[in-house]
């Protein structure tokens, strides 16, 4: 018989601060003497509100913690960071967030408190991840000491929920008096991670006598594998412990992936290599609940456009068609909905990166980052609009806030040393970019102290005046001023922001000092005074510019050395490259389809406005013509320049030879003395050859026709040519880092669709 049970006010005021203000008592409801106030239905979750069982589609955000110059487990101790979490939760109008690990007791305490102060209709519910360490003894999750610590786990958190932990102090995990209970919050429990292929098949190898579980609360059918078994076995474990300590269920969900879904994937199959993402798998169909579990069972699946590969690649996904035309993730969806057992199905984890660059391509344009701010919001609009078609118990969007701390494997081998990631934003990484907050430098370029070399208006008519160069956290920026006594040829009058039709601008960047680097540079007869590592291309067409790299330092060719300088009339021939990596492996289908490898090309500076707030804001642009300050702004990622890590100006600089991407912390580093600029202004009209198409390879030293017009910096007495020492532009190490937090485009997109 359900009974409404109200629960003590003392014990809900635990942890409250502000006892003027009103407080709003939650219901929970009983089966016997066990208390709930969620549980699960046929395909979605209902909760316990207005005296009755009422359904709740899953509107989420997930919630990584590690704010700018911090690791996952530096959890913030500053209520006023956690109640902002929440305040951006309630104004996206989602209704759950999702937590990985236990947070920090400060957290709980802010959780209660901001849910006591407003009505049952508006308070988040709370989807609490118990979080299995990655480093698994031998692969095996059924290793002693590894299950024995896992428990131990789930005991902490449970007791945590219900307010009643005292957790000693411990290194990686969160510790410290728990004494908010926000167990009436509680949404649902989720066991495990995204679990590796490898572990899987070493853990099913090792214990092929674990293939039943027998749970009064979750169960593995006969047959199961092993993996599946320690998945129910965990699972139950929390239910008993749960209910034989607090008299409690809360619904119990397992956490997995595409890579380990029971579904075929022929386009993932490698007769010659590892089939990583379709070599193992878990199978829902394996668990049930069992004749105890009040609550119910769900799963809880990480689910991406972009990854795995067979995303991109099954043939038939292009048949599924939403609104805007083909969707391939509807079509994954469909077919993983088809073949799962008759209890809620959670999207987990969903959404898109706005990095720079693009780790993953999608045919579609779904990319894994490389997508600007509004696109975001809109794409994970469509792809909720999927979720809720196709059955799905709801979405938890990744991610609340961007995180400085993640990476990704086009990025990891390159942030060096990887412990310090943390002091600065990878802008080309799209992990550190999926959050619907930005958390970005809070230094501005160009402010009083950036660096600025003048020389002067010179006669003529145009004429390359100041150089502005400044820095954060994230981007190195260069500002371009020009100016001039006459008309260009074309009619167009000198000094202004952009270049007339008709001329271009070169800029040289050093970052390894004079002796490193080509002096030939790509345009006819033209050399500079010093060795330089990067050339920037940009043209009066209003198109986009590009930067090329020495042959030798292009990292996306495993390439990562900056070369001798040597004099110009050298016999090799030098080529200056675009930058475009690999980032879809080659993959063989089962009838023999080829799907070739796919390369992005982050050479391309594209032309926008990159100040948030400004008029036609473009969050991937990184080539500005500033009307109002009368200048060409570049915005530069770090990594880009192949910067290790720009807080200790440490640049990559390894002569190894290398086939594959490297591991992690093996190349070689050397520290920047500073970086040195140059820049040459110049007219073509030869339409063979300008503007340079942004696709090319690369360009051969002096082979780009041109005349000069003028020099940065220019000879004394301005008789033509290179002069002087470049400029060059340095900085402090840093450990000390400021940021702010910004609501992305995507941010009111997603708001204004969770509120409808």
């Amino acid at each position: 018989m359900l009974a409404l049970v109200l629960l003590s006010l003392n014990l809900w005021l635990a942890g409250c601060s502000d006892s003027s203000s009103e407080k709003f008592i939650p219901e929970t409801t009983s089966v016997g003497e066990t208390k709930l106030v969620a549980r699960t239905g046929e395909r979605l979750f209902e909760v316990y509100r207005d005296g009755k069982w009422q359904p709740l589609t899953v509107k989420g955000v997930n919630i990584g913690t590690a704010l700018p110059g911090h690791y996952f487990t530096w959890f913030p101790a500053d209520r006023d960071v956690y109640r902002g979490w929440l305040e951006d939760t309630a104004a996206l109008n989602a209704n759950t967030i999702r937590l990985y690990t236990l947070l920090d007791p400060l957290f709980y305490r802010v959780f209660l408190e901001y849910n006591m102060s407003v009505p049952a209709e508006e308070r988040i519910w709370l989807l609490q991840e118990i979080w299995p360490e990655e480093e698994v003894p031998g692969d095996d999750y059924f290793d002693g000491p590894y299950m024995a610590e896992y428990k131990e786990e789930i005991r902490y958190v449970i007791d945590a929920l219900h307010g009643a932990a005292q957790i000693p102090a411990r290194r990686g995990r969160a510790y410290g008096n728990y004494s908010a209970d926000v167990s009436p919050y509680v949404l649902g429990i989720l066991i495990g991670r995204e679990l590796e292929p490898h572990e899987v098949l070493m853990t099913d190898e090792l214990n092929r006598d674990q293939n039943v579980f027998d749970g009064l609360y979750v169960q593995a059918l006969p047959g199961s594998s092993a993996t599946e078994v320690w998945l129910a076995l965990m699972c139950d474990y929390t239910l008993e412990y749960a209910e034989a300590n607090y008299g409690w269920q809360y619904p119990v969900s397992f956490v997995s992936w595409p890579t380990l879904d029971p579904l075929d994937h022929p386009s993932e199959w490698e007769p010659l290599t590892e089939p990583y993402n379709d070599m193992a798998e878990v199978n829902p169909n394996h668990l049930q609940r069992g004749p105890e579990n009040l609550a119910g069972l769900f799963g809880s699946y990480h689910i991406y456009p972009n990854y795995p590969d067979f995303m991109n690649n099954e043939p038939s996904y292009d048949n599924y068609r939403d609104g805007e035309g083909v969707l391939r993730y509807g079509a994954y969806l469909r077919d993983f909905m088809a073949i799962h057992p008759p209890y809620p199905v959670l999207v987990a984890e969903f959404g898109m990166a706005t990095g720079l660059s693009t780790a993953h391509l999608h045919p579609h344009g779904l990319h894994h980052g490389g997508v600007n701010e509004t696109q975001q919001g809109e794409m994970t609009v469509r792809m909720m609009d999927a979720i809720i078609a196709e059955g799905y118990a709801g979405g938890v969007i990744f991610a609340l806030m961007d995180e400085w701390v993640k990476k990704t494997w086009s990025t990891e081998p390159y942030m060096i040393p990887y412990e310090r990631n943390v002091f600065w934003q990878n802008a080309l990484c799209p992990e550190q970019n999926y959050g619907l907050v930005a958390m970005e430098p809070a230094g501005k370029p160009f402010q009083d102290g950036s660096y600025v070399y003048t020389q002067g208006i010179e006669a003529g008519p145009l004429s390359l005046t100041a150089l502005h160069v400044d820095h954060n956290e994230a981007f190195l920026f260069l500002g371009i001023e020009t100016g001039g006594g006459g008309t260009h040829t074309a009619g167009v009058s000198s000094g202004l922001p952009h270049l007339p039709e008709g001329v271009g601008l070169l800029l040289g960047i050093s970052t390894l000092g004079p002796a490193r680097g080509y002096t030939e540079l790509p345009l006819r007869g033209e050399s500079s005074p010093q060795g330089l590592e990067f050339v920037i291309l940009l043209t009066g067409n209003g198109g986009d510019g590009l930067l090329l790299v020495t042959s030798p330092y292009n990292r996306a060719e495993l390439r990562f050395a900056s070369p001798r300088a040597s004099l110009p009339g050298r016999l090799e021939e030098q080529i200056w490259e675009t930058i475009r990596p690999v980032v879809n492996r080659e993959r063989l289908g089962e009838d023999g389809t080829v799907f070739p490898e796919l390369r992005t090309n982050q050479s391309i500076l594209r032309r926008g406005n990159f100040y948030p707030g400004g008029d036609n804001y473009d969050s991937l642009a990184m080539l500005y013509v500033n009307e109002g300050a009368n200048r060409i702004e570049l915005r530069l990622p770090w990594a880009l320049l192949n910067f290790s890590d720009p807080s200790n100006r440490r640049v990559l600089d390894d002569p190894g030879n290398f086939n594959e991407p490297p591991l992690r912390d093996t190349l070689q580093t050397d520290i920047s003395p500073g970086v040195s600029f140059s820049g040459l202004l110049f007219t073509y009209e030869d339409n063979n050859h300008w503007p340079v198409d942004t696709g090319i390879e690369g360009i051969i030293s002096g082979t780009l026709p041109g005349e000069p017009l003028d020099y940065l910096p220019r000879r004394d007495g301005g008789s033509g040519g290179f002069g002087g020492e470049l400029p060059f532009y340095t900085w402090d190490f840093w450990e000390e880092l400021a940021y702010q937090a910004r609501h992305k485009e995507s941010f009111a997109i997603i708001s204004e669709y969770f509120s409808e």
